[in-house]
């Protein structure tokens, strides 16, 4: 009995261990070359980076292991052919063709961004090509033919270089665009090369299956914003800005609160330091102690609620209340006015406390004198003031000035009356300066924030002019889109504000055909499949680069839907009736209308009315029923 169980488990493990090759994991070998951040590593390991882990986390869902053989780039097409190797790793210009033995989605799109020095000016985008530039990132390689480029090994070397004028620019990867380009003075341009893609090769029939896998798993990703994909791109690619406006408007006004705030403990340690020094002036120092904090509290209180509503430096009413902190928190003053002063010796007295003005609030004098705007800042200026208007002259006056706009000067200026044996302490004086120093910086970051803003709009009709330039049959057409789709946004009820969100997405709706080829966008005659594929990228393009600016942000979905239909057959996401926004909506009439009665290079266009009849034709369908009457009804009153 015992030597049939032993020759029966003897049997067992023998078919167990002849049976182990069935569930092996598949393997396979992957040539690549290096390439900074997208892969890295030393030669005698494996190597990391982000198309190492995507990679891998396909190999992963199919139980295929995956090893890694870095190979120069120019040898591994001959690695392929000698079997060396199951599939090259490689980076390849869509103008450079289709291979057929490669998966169809790219495992990483790459594009380029040429940036200047700040002292070197240009005609154009054309006038760019004429400049040397440097660049470090080894995935350009030889497909950017037309710049004059130099490489180099280090950022910090170009940027010397261009600091001795002997670079004028640099182009940088947009997926390794970080805070460090921020810090450098550098000025960002409208022109974008690319892109580059990455996919895998193989000349192996019988692995073609792995490279179908590529292609679902990245498909299946790509719709889900919480996918490996996504989640792995934000840990190697992007970086927060915190030089934004926001740290403009919020973190310098922190850190003068925080001054302050050192400033004012500082002064409570020394009295109270004072105060166990000399107990009999005890109650004395507790009592300024308690007024101290009660100023500091009061300064802190005006920062923090008034300035969050001021909007303009010529708020009069923010300076109203500006005087009346300054009469609070300097205890000496007896009274204060508030006026305003130009060069065309204009003065109107705007708000005045603890005095009885000769005449009423509001008062507008012109006197005989001229002052130059340092004069105006001075005390010579408040003497002759007091004089010109019959005020009376105090015993000490401080002024607090700020300049505005069209060589207008705002005065809150208290005094000490004649009468009184107070004089200015340094503290109240400094205290008048915090105040003066808080104000300006939030009128900076006005300033700065209106600068900016300003300057994003003129990248938006600068983008337009190039798409133009790229596209020569659209050209007028961005500006038709917008007009039409703001008018039909207001025939539809909507807000003031959307009708003007509505009108900037019709002006850049079409800003990803940017980064679709030329070639395509104006070929004459029936695209291809895979024109038609590459060309319905345009909305995905568009608003992924919206997305990143906080101006455009609110855009971004509106230009990534307008290209889908209520039957829900549209692209990129197959949205149908109410999932679709009613502003992409509204865009997709006033697009495919424009484009209708437009000539194109693949067509000629069509008669207004033959344009009315196929948006008629197709109410339900590709247009929203309701909006498409409204918007036939509109080009009607248009017409009449």
């Amino acid at each position: 009995m015992k030597k049939k169980f032993f020759i029966v488990n003897c049997l067992l493990i023998f078919i167990f261990l002849f049976s182990c090759p069935v569930f092996a994991l598949e393997k396979i070998t992957i040539g690549y070359d290096r390439n900074e951040t997208l892969i890295d590593g030393d030669l005698k390991e494996r190597p990391s980076g982000f198309l190492v882990e995507i990679i891998d986390a396909i190999g992963k869902k199919e139980d295929t292991e995956i090893f890694y053989e870095y190979i120069k780039e120019e040898n591994l097409e001959a690695a392929l052919k000698a079997g060396n190797i199951d599939f090259a790793l490689k980076k390849v210009s869509p103008k450079e063709g289709r291979e057929s033995n490669r998966h169809e989605i790219p495992l990483l799109k790459s594009y380029f961004q040429v940036y200047l020095s700040k002292n070197v000016t240009v005609s154009s985008l054309e006038s760019i090509e004429n400049l040397t530039l440097g660049y470090t990132d080894s995935t350009i390689g030889g497909h950017i033919k037309n710049l004059d480029l130099e490489k180099f090994k280090s950022r910090e070397k170009i940027y010397d270089l261009m600091k001795t004028g002997d670079l004028q620019g640099i182009l940088i990867n947009e997926n390794k665009k970080s805070y460090f380009e921020r810090e450098k003075k550098i000025k960002e341009t409208a022109y974008i090369t690319g892109p580059i893609d990455y996919y895998l090769f193989t000349m192996n029939e019988d692995k073609t299956d792995f490279l179908n896998s590529v292609d679902y798993y990245l498909n299946h990703w790509s719709k889900d914003d919480q996918s490996i994909y996504f989640k792995t791109f934000n840990d190697y690619f992007v970086k927060k800005n915190f030089l934004s406006v926001f740290f403009n408007k919020v973190v310098i006004g922190l850190l003068f609160f925080l001054l302050v705030i050192i400033y004012f403990r500082f002064k409570i340690i020394l009295q109270r330091k004072k105060i166990n020094d000399n107990k009999s002036v005890l109650s004395e120092k507790i009592k300024e102690n308690v007024e101290l904090n009660r100023k500091f509290e009061n300064l802190l209180s005006f920062l923090s609620l008034n300035m969050k509503a001021m909007h303009t430096r010529e708020d009069t009413h923010f300076f109203s209340k500006l005087l009346r902190e300054a009469l609070d928190l300097v205890h000496e003053a007896d009274y204060g006015i508030v006026f305003t002063y130009n060069l065309k010796s204009q003065l109107h007295i705007v708000d005045a406390l603890g005095i009885d003005l000769p005449f009423e609030r509001g008062f507008y004098y012109k006197n005989d004198f001229d002052y130059s705007e340092d004069l105006i800042k001075s005390q010579v200026f408040v003497k002759d003031l007091f004089k010109s208007v019959d005020l009376p002259k105090g015993k000490e006056s401080l002024l607090l000035n700020f300049s505005q706009k069209e060589s207008v000067f705002t005065g809150v200026l208290i005094e000490i009356d004649k009468k009184s044996d107070q004089k200015f302490s340094k503290a109240s004086i400094h205290i008048l300066d915090i105040l003066k120093s808080l104000s300006d910086a939030y009128f900076l970051n006005e300033d700065l924030y209106e600068i900016q803003e300003n300057f994003q709009k003129e990248i938006i009709f600068s983008i337009i002019q190039m798409l133009e330039i790229h596209d020569e049959y659209t050209k007028g057409h961005s500006e038709s889109v917008a007009n039409l789709a703001s008018q039909l946004a207001k025939v539809c009820g909507l807000e003031d504000k959307k009708v003007n969100e509505i009108y900037w997405a019709g002006l850049v709706h079409d800003i990803g055909k940017i980064l679709v080829d030329r070639n395509i966008i104006n070929k004459k005659g029936q695209l291809t499949f895979a024109e038609q594929e590459i060309i319905k990228q345009h909305p995905i393009f568009g608003y992924k680069a919206l997305s990143q600016s906080k101006v455009t942000a609110s855009l971004a979905e509106y230009v990534l839907h307008h290209h889908e239909r209520i039957d829900g057959a549209g692209y990129p996401d197959g949205l149908k009736d109410e999932e679709i926004s009613i502003e992409s909506r509204i865009i997709c009439i006033a697009d495919s209308y424009d484009a209708m009665v437009s000539k194109r290079s693949y067509k000629g266009s069509l008669s207004k009315d033959e344009a009315i009849l196929e948006i008629q034709k197709n109410l339900g369908t590709q247009f929203d029923a309701k909006i498409g009457q409204k918007f036939i009804d509109l080009i009607e009153i248009i017409e009449n």
